[in-house]
């Protein structure tokens, strides 16, 4: 029993992404494999089908080998599965011939997303095209326009104040320490109310929560 061969098989057909293997048997140079078909993927695996049966047609009689769709019934209904087998006169040349099939032909297959596809295709990129003139002709360098200026946009609403602003020359300063150090210099720290503040930031809210004022002493 070639157990390589079959695993061989069974996992070539898998990588495919065409069908999807269900069964295998395999005794001394002979395996088979019955597989489920992907949807959507028939019209490509019947290319795949097509190059291992133009494989097989020049092997000069080293191998047999056979496909087919095999109807079966499955919980009372008819189904179908594809057919694969492979017989040689031994097991040395059916590992040989299987390998050398595979790597010919279901190593390059590929399930096609969107469209057949059975090898990797390079992807290609549209280069940015160059400024044109109306006749569709591409300006020569140093005839491009000059980069068109920004439009005026309609200013946006002024801003509101919040409070009421104190009068000019209202503003003055609060000391809010007076103290001397042991060296006897007298340090004295002022404060004055931010232009655009006009009412007292440190609050409490409604529920007492919050920055509190402290006394002085």
């Amino acid at each position: 029993m070639s157990s390589k061969a079959s695993m061989r098989l069974q996992s070539a057909l898998m990588s495919t992404g065409l069908v999807q293997p269900v069964s295998e048997k395999s005794r001394g140079g002979y395996v088979e494999v019955l597989c489920r078909q992907i949807p959507g993927q028939e019209k490509e695996w019947l290319r795949v089908v097509e190059a291992l049966l133009t494989y097989a047609s020049g092997s000069a009689g080293l191998f047999e080998f056979h496909i087919c769709r095999r109807y079966v019934l499955k919980n009372g209904q008819m189904v179908f599965g594809w057919h694969i087998s492979m017989d040689c006169k031994n097991t040395k040349t059916l590992d040989s011939q299987l390998d050398m099939m595979l790597a010919e032909v279901l190593d390059d297959a590929r399930a096609s997303l969107g469209g057949p596809v059975t090898e990797d295709r390079p992807v290609t990129v549209a280069a940015p095209q160059a400024p044109q003139t109306p006749s569709g002709v591409p300006l020569a360098p140093g005839r491009h326009p000059p980069p068109r200026a920004a439009l005026p946009r309609q200013p946006n609403p002024p801003g509101t104040i919040v409070g009421t602003p104190p009068p000019p020359g209202s503003a003055s300063l609060k000391v809010v320490q007076n103290f001397r150090d042991e060296n006897g210099r007298v340090t004295i720290v002022e404060e004055m109310a931010l232009p655009h503040v006009h009412e007292e930031m440190n609050r409490p809210n409604s529920k007492g929560r919050g920055a509190k004022l402290t006394g002085g002493g």
